[in-house]
């Protein structure tokens, strides 16, 4: 049996930046993935706390960054997490899920890693 070790998503409550870019909700490089706790909150625009909506945003990032350290690209499918967020919104917008093409992608990495022909 083989095992594919997967990186856990680090957790940070500090802004992130990069260069060319205001702010960025997280950040992938090789195998690391890394989130940034701060502009997911509500009370961060001055809205009122929401909890769900916290843990929804959160979700959300935490499951696409990942999605790059296993090589995938952002996606124009809008409802695709690995959507490119630019603000806030566009996280709302976009689904907890990949796309077919997205999913085919990851489906097709996994299965290079563990031996599997890729699904026609």
């Amino acid at each position: 049996m083989q095992y594919i070790y997967i990186q856990p998503v680090d957790e940070v409550d500090v802004d992130l930046f990069v260069p060319g870019l205001n702010f960025v909700f997280g950040l992938a490089s090789g195998n690391n993935a890394v989130i940034s706790l701060v502009r997911l909150r509500p009370e961060y625009y001055r809205e009122r706390k929401n909890e769900y909506l916290f843990r929804e945003r959160s979700l959300k990032e935490a499951i696409h960054e990942p999605g790059h350290t296993f090589g995938l690209h952002h996606c124009p499918d809008i409802r695709c997490i690995m959507h490119f967020s630019n603000r806030l919104e566009d996280t709302d917008i976009k689904g907890p899920g990949f796309c077919k093409a997205c999913s085919n992608k990851i489906r097709n990495k996994l299965g290079e890693a563990l031996n599997i022909p890729p699904k026609l």
